[in-house]
């Protein structure tokens, strides 16, 4: 029953993206609650009853001309699901766009949805559904997600936002040129090379990121073009954050060393 609850929740937002109320109304319980989160909270704090819900979420659909759900990840938690990712949304009337966290808490009963409640924040929704512990370490995660989306930016303010002064950058590993520095140091020494170097920003995608606690490793690849060369570089690395009380205070740089990485986390392969 449990598996059947996680693809009922994904039959869910998918016909939620689809705007299907039709698919969506099908599965609610005669009785049930939904209680919006952030943009999908249109005129109430709670909506109750089937009908009562349809016409929340079609009013909903009506204020966003864009209202679209990515996911990230699900928690089956036995009698509910959880599910974690981001929003997507464009004013209907203001052409405002937004990205950003979403969370849905789905309490499921005999196959019906009895209560979905929606929250702005993955640590909000994880606290609510009694996993404080993994609200922690999942704004951990968040916290490096944005990094690198700063740093494909040359957002120095948000870095300096995210990092504390005695944030250490350390890349005594690397090969070339290895160096330990402090967060005002790296920012300096990071914005000029990539002004000198390279054309536009380099760009860091995370292609993933492993929650251990207070460390987080990050699996990114690195993508830029020379400046004068023009030649495109593309490649695949391991970092490592290390959090202390939900501050980043160290990054390790690991280069294509899977194993050192996870090592340096407490884990293994």
């Amino acid at each position: 029953m449990s598996q059947e609850n996680v693809e009922l929740a994904g039959q869910l937002v998918r016909a939620f993206n689809r705007r299907d109320l039709a698919a969506m109304s099908e599965r609610f319980d005669p009785e049930i609650e939904w209680a919006p989160g952030g943009p999908a909270a249109v005129e109430r704090a709670v909506y109750r009853g089937r009908d009562d819900v349809s016409d929340a979420f079609a009013s909903t659909w009506e204020a966003w001309e864009v209202f679209h759900l990515e996911e990230h990840d699900v928690r089956d938690l036995g009698d509910s699901i959880l599910w974690l990712g981001r929003a997507r949304l464009k004013g209907g009337a203001s052409h405002v766009e937004f990205d950003q966290e979403f969370a849905v808490h789905l309490r499921i009963d005999g196959g019906k949805f009895v209560r979905i409640q929606g929250f702005v924040a993955w640590r909000e929704a994880l606290e609510a559904a009694g996993l404080r512990d993994q609200a922690m370490s999942q704004e951990n995660v968040e916290i490096v997600r944005r990094a690198y989306v700063a740093l494909t930016r040359g957002d120095a303010e948000v870095l300096r936002e995210l990092a504390p002064p005695d944030f250490t950058v350390d890349f005594s590993r690397r090969r070339v040129d290895p160096f330990v520095l402090r967060r005002d140091e790296m920012l300096a020494f990071f914005i000029g090379q990539s002004r000198e170097t390279w054309e536009g920003w380099p760009t860091y995608e995370p292609k993933e990121l492993i929650d251990a606690g207070d460390v987080v490793v990050a699996f990114i690849r690195t993508s830029a073009r020379g400046k004068l060369s023009g030649v495109e570089v593309d490649a695949l690395v391991w970092n490592v954050w290390t959090f202390r009380d939900g501050k980043p205070i160290k990054f390790t740089y690991f280069g294509e060393d899977r194993a050192a990485a996870l090592q340096a986390a407490g884990l293994s392969e």
